[in-house]
């Protein structure tokens, strides 16, 4: 049966079927039905034009926990090792007892890991809700994150309903402490490189609280500090005062003594705010994480914030349970009132937590943050 084709502009490529050995170069292009059947492979000359998309495994990914070289020992209180980040997928490496060993491994690794990314190569971070399009880069910056297993650290003073850490009761079998890391980042690390987070513990509460905060002032290293805020310390207000870059983060989550009661398991609501008004206000972020059966209602939402607009902190967070990665309408509503009744205290800027909201919730915020008209960064979008 004859074929009829559409009259090109040029009649000199109108020819016929070719045989076989003639396809390649010869054969026009087929109408999208026939192209399984006649089509041939093209020469490699051709497949820049005609190459469909790779699909997004292949394409370059990037990380902030690999950007920002994060090094993490004794991450699990019940092990023996450090990793590169925060997500437990990712690999973990036991440690050799010598700091600088196990840190210039972590740096090989995460430029190795850095580079696989950038090929689309995503190996232990494949399904990572952190990474994003485009290749990544060093950014010059040596993240440590100090936490509560390590020995020498200091388990929280507060039990949070919510907190995994409660989960790890020994302490880390990693041969080198908080102290011990804290001297060799003095030792060995540029300062204006550094940026420290002691997480997941109680830092007022270690034996070494004065060394390890004489240290940070004399150094100067930028970071966050997570307390509960049960305790107060006055080497760590003079911190706050005098070193530039230097965060408290307060988990408050409640703006009731018998709601933080239930969800800190601790009488010490007043206490917490009694402390967080003798620190500078501008150097605080005041936490609140959602919680499906206990903070996620007007009334405590508004509480909270009412204490946010007496204190004024720098900054306001809003977090969410980080093992309910998925949201119900009852907190995606309770989210949306939050943002809204903050804005309407006169709250400067709300500090989202990315690591814990999933893809359809943030789009959802964002969407009601577009449609209230919010000044740009009302609203910011961040990882802790």
């Amino acid at each position: 049966m004859a074929m009829n084709y559409l009259k090109p502009k040029h009649e000199a490529t109108l020819l016929p079927l070719q045989t076989p050995e003639c396809q390649a170069t010869l054969q026009p292009l087929q109408p999208s039905g026939h192209q399984a059947t006649l089509q041939p492979l093209q020469p490699p000359r051709h497949q820049t034009t005609q190459q469909p998309l790779q699909p997004s495994i292949h394409q370059a990914k990037q990380c902030m926990f690999l950007n920002y070289n994060y090094f993490i020992p004794g991450a699990n209180a019940n092990g023996n090792h450090f990793r590169a980040c925060c997500v437990s997928r990712e690999r973990k490496f036991a440690t050799s007892g010598n700091i600088a060993k196990d840190h210039s491994l972590c740096l090989e690794y995460i430029k190795q890991r850095r580079n696989d990314l950038n090929r689309g190569n995503l190996g232990n971070c494949t399904g990572c809700q952190f990474l994003v399009d485009g290749a990544g880069e060093d950014k010059q910056q040596r993240s440590f994150i100090i936490n509560s297993g390590l020995p020498g650290g200091s388990r929280c003073n507060a039990a949070c309903i919510y907190c995994d850490s409660l989960e790890n009761k020994n302490q880390s079998k990693c041969n080198y402490g908080v102290l011990d890391i804290f001297e060799y980042i003095r030792d060995n690390v540029a300062p204006q490189s550094v940026y420290l987070s002691y997480a997941s513990a109680e830092i007022v509460l270690s034996e070494y609280c004065d060394e390890m905060l004489n240290i940070w002032e004399e150094a100067g290293w930028r970071g966050i500090i997570f307390t509960s805020g049960i305790k107060y310390n006055d080497k760590l207000r003079h911190i706050l005062e005098v070193v530039d870059g230097v965060w408290l983060n307060v988990s408050l989550d409640c703006g009731s003594a018998a709601t933080y009661k239930k969800i800190k398991r601790r009488n010490k609501f007043d206490a917490v705010l009694d402390t967080i008004r003798k620190y500078p206000n501008d150097r605080i972020e005041l936490k609140y994480c959602l919680l499906e059966d206990y903070n996620s209602n007007e009334h405590e939402i508004c509480n909270f914030l009412n204490i946010c607009t007496e204190i004024q902190p720098k900054f306001v967070c809003l977090s969410n349970n980080k093992n309910e990665n998925s949201f119900s309408q009852t907190k995606l509503a309770a989210a949306l009132f939050f943002i809204k009744q903050a804005f309407s205290c006169g709250i400067k800027q709300i500090n989202l937590t990315l690591d814990y909201f999933d893809d359809f919730t943030l789009q959802q915020i964002k969407e009601f943050a577009l449609s209230q008209s919010y000044p740009n960064g009302f609203v910011k979008y961040e990882y802790k």
